[in-house]
């Protein structure tokens, strides 16, 4: 029963007659009735195309040398179904020869398919880590910020390898970051873990070749390891040129504020020397006119007396 639920079989060759034996799991394995009776070369024949001569060679240095073997295969059943089998020899030797090869057959194909859908997923991620335009990478929330891993991408933010600061072989990220940052990065992260959210934050570090460099991280906390210790996982994007852009365009903005500034000065100036002007002039066509009226005054005196 037990090696029922393991899909698993027995199997035995005999070394003068090649005749092979199976047990009913086998047979059930196979897809073939228990009735019948395969030679070697047609139970060899189930195994994939691609498979048997690894399994020839395998059989032949057994049957040669008395050497087992252990190996993973591609099978294709009576039926045409494809699987994955675990098949061990154990060469049984007599006076120095192999009379009999015994071994397991087992059927491991859901295992299989688990461990294939989990190796493409780890190639896929690997791509998009690769491709990341931004550094990916999962930390201690230690002291030294230890890294745990990091992608490709590291090497162009900071000037180090990977293996460079992965458990802090040369460098630690801490030692990275900029002397004037290392407590509002700490605290700041702190902060958001604290009452359960993501961070981000912008920050500066120092490179390998010793420039300064802007940073944008977003991360979270991630799976604690085993003794406590807890982990971040996140990415950290090079934002450098982006504030130099900012840097720029705020040098710009307070230039034309103090020009604008100087501007409306020079108007209201002009606006108040405009003002006089106009009082000055109203002021003295006044005065012109009081002395035509005075003018006016006297010539009727005058005509008047004669």
């Amino acid at each position: 029963m037990k090696h029922f639920l393991l899909k698993q079989g027995g199997w035995e060759v005999d070394a003068k007659t090649y005749k092979v034996s199976w047990t009913e799991e086998a047979y059930r394995i196979h897809e073939v009735p228990l009735s019948s009776k395969l030679p070697l070369e047609k139970a060899i024949d189930f195994f994939h195309p691609d498979d048997r001569p690894k399994l020839e060679t395998a059989i032949q240095k057994a049957f040669d040398h008395g050497q087992p073997y252990d190996m993973e295969l591609r099978f294709i059943t009576a039926k045409g179904k494809d699987l994955w089998t675990h098949t061990t020899c154990k060469p049984i030797i007599v006076d120095g020869k192999t009379v009999k090869l015994t071994g397991a057959f087992q059927d491991i194909t859901d295992r299989k398919r688990v461990e294939i859908d989990l190796e493409k997923s780890k190639a896929r991620i690997s791509t998009l880590m690769s491709n990341l335009p931004s550094m990916a990478y999962q930390c201690k929330m230690d002291e030294q910020w230890t890294m745990l891993f990091v992608n490709d991408a590291c090497k162009q933010l900071t000037g180090y390898l990977p293996a460079q600061l992965i458990h802090n072989k040369d460098i630690s990220y801490y030692e990275l970051i900029h002397p004037d940052d290392r407590v509002f990065v700490r605290q700041h992260v702190e902060k958001a873990l604290n009452a359960g959210k993501h961070f981000e934050l912008e920050y500066r570090i120092i490179s390998a070749d010793g420039k300064e460099k802007w940073v944008w991280e977003r991360g979270v906390q991630g799976a604690s390891q085993d003794h406590g210790t807890k982990l971040l996982e996140g990415i950290i994007h090079d934002i450098t040129d982006r504030k130099h852009t900012e840097e720029e365009l705020q040098k710009y903005q307070s230039k034309l504020e103090k020009l604008v500034k100087k501007r409306t000065y020079e108007l209201e100036e002009k606006n108040k020397d405009l003002e006089r002007f106009n009082k000055l002039f109203i002021g003295r066509e006044f005065r012109i006119k009081e002395l035509k009226d005075k003018v006016k005054e006297w010539e009727k005196a005058v005509g008047s007396r004669q």
